[in-house]
């Protein structure tokens, strides 16, 4: 299949697929709120980048940080934010729980003491 075809107004939305492939030559984006930091596209190898998130939009989430005076970030990419929260002059850091990952393993299941409490 050739993916320009229709002379560039093909848009295939495979996520991460290696079937994506098959439409030789592409382009690849990449939709996140992350999009809205310098040299994200780079680290994502994508050739477009759009500012879209999945979990708020960037501006609402920014907003609801202004209101705070600390901001303790869980999970996702907490180390990389908290860095982009503190260099625009928030008070932010990681706070490491016993739930940041989605599987459960050794490292985030909690201790028995806290179990038993």
């Amino acid at each position: 299949m050739e993916a320009n075809a229709e002379e560039g107004k093909t848009t295939v939305i495979a996520g991460y697929s290696p079937w994506i492939r098959k439409f030789q030559p592409y382009a690849f984006g990449y939709c996140s709120g992350w999009m809205t930091l310098r040299g994200a596209k780079r680290r994502m190898a994508a050739d477009r980048g759009f500012v879209l998130s999945d979990h708020a939009d960037w501006d609402g989430l920014i907003k609801a940080i202004d209101a705070t005076e600390c901001v303790s970030l869980t999970h996702g990419c907490t180390t990389s934010f908290a860095r982009y929260l503190s260099r625009s002059g928030y008070n932010a850091h990681e706070a490491h729980t016993y739930y940041g990952g989605d599987e459960a393993t050794e490292e985030n299941e909690l201790p028995v003491d806290l179990v038993n409490d």
